[in-house]
């Protein structure tokens, strides 16, 4: 601090923070897992933080909540982002299998006055959309 205030140093003072075990830690390995077991499950099925959480205090866990939440949370930004692989499928059928619906909104003159109608169009999949 006092190479900073007689200019002896360039730019603030840095504080260099040493990354402390806590009692957490010992829980890691066990929420990672947990976590990339749920990136795979569809959205619904996955656990949340509180289910975490509950599942780790049963285990021994006697910290707090929110250190699992930002621990959850720093997954999810960080080591999750590649956990979750969304992949295109394309459908194919046989022809009469499945049909394709489109729908549009027309306005019409019947005598004078002015109707709404909607039309539905039914199609197979891969027409050509000619008529």
């Amino acid at each position: 601090m006092a190479k900073w205030l007689h200019g002896e140093v360039d730019g603030p003072p840095k504080c260099r923070r040493v990354e402390q075990p806590n009692k957490l830690t010992a829980f890691h390995e066990a929420l990672k897992q947990a976590l990339k077991a749920d990136a795979r499950r569809p959205k619904h099925e996955r656990r949340t933080a509180k289910a975490l959480y509950a599942q780790i205090k049963a285990a021994g866990y006697d910290g707090g909540y929110t250190r699992v939440t930002d621990f959850v949370r720093a997954w999810h930004q960080g080591e999750g982002q590649g956990a979750v692989v969304n992949a295109f499928v394309p459908l194919a059928f046989e022809l009469g299998e499945a049909y394709q619906f489109d729908w549009s909104e027309e306005g019409l003159v019947v005598g004078g006055i002015y109707y709404r109608v909607q039309v539905k169009r039914a199609s197979p999949p891969g027409a050509t959309g000619r008529v």
